[in-house]
């Protein structure tokens, strides 16, 4: 590391909302952790976690990301760690308009879980196909499961709350959020002959926290299996 290098700040961005903290590998203290091990892994200085929850969909909506660009296009970040690429960028346009920017600056975007080199032409290639394939998949999701509550409601069946594992952007639009895990697990465990009281403990044991706090009930697990707006929401 050179000494302008060394003056420079390492920083964890880490994103998360309310909602997503029902899953627990997208949980603040999940995210921080894995952030810190890589960097002293890779042998970078310990970085400066900062937090952006309940975060919107673009970067107009992230004040603590946009003022970390801001601080790296200034010369003072050295590298940027995020636990998974779309944890900063969820749509392709913000992606590309920050692979830009990290160019220019110098600065080192990285990811725990994703292999990201913005400093070659195959590199930059993974990279925007990731951001379009991640923009992509959850239109899709979010299509899937407006389509799916319009035809419940078609047939009579009352459809009230916000899906697990979606946020509410309007009174028939839902958009996907990271908590859809949660339910494609309780789906495998189904699968698998699993019963609903089975799945409830497995949950809870592996520390996922309910939609609205506390544990998991065979209720709720049931709701989810039972439910029209899960028909086409993991398919």
């Amino acid at each position: 590391m050179n000494t302008e290098t060394a003056t420079k700040k390492v920083v964890g961005y880490v994103r998360v909302s309310t909602t997503e903290q029902a899953q627990s590998g997208l949980s603040i203290e999940a995210q921080t952790h894995a952030i810190t091990e890589y960097a002293a892994r890779v042998n970078l200085a310990p970085p400066e976690i900062l937090v952006e929850a309940e975060s919107g969909k673009n970067l107009t909506g992230r004040p603590i990301l946009t003022a970390i660009l801001a601080d790296m296009q200034a010369g003072e970040v050295a590298t940027l760690i995020v636990w998974r690429q779309d944890r900063a960028f969820r749509n392709t346009i913000d992606a590309l308009v920050a692979a830009r920017e990290f160019q220019r600056s110098g600065c080192q975007l990285l990811s725990v879980t994703d292999a990201i080199d913005l400093d070659t032409p195959d590199g930059e290639l993974i990279y925007t196909f990731k951001a379009a394939l991640g923009q992509y998949e959850r239109r899709q999701i979010a299509l899937r499961t407006k389509v799916a509550l319009e035809a419940a409601k078609r047939r009579g069946t009352k459809v009230g709350r916000t899906p697990i594992g979606f946020t509410r952007l309007s009174k028939t639009a839902f958009e996907p959020n990271n908590t859809i895990e949660a339910v494609r697990q309780i789906q495998a465990l189904s699968a698998a002959g699993r019963s609903t009281r089975a799945i409830a403990t497995t949950l809870n044991e592996q520390g996922i926290q309910a939609p609205a706090g506390g544990i998991w009930r065979h209720s709720t697990v049931a709701y989810i299996l039972k439910s029209p707006a899960y028909t086409e929401v993991t398919a």
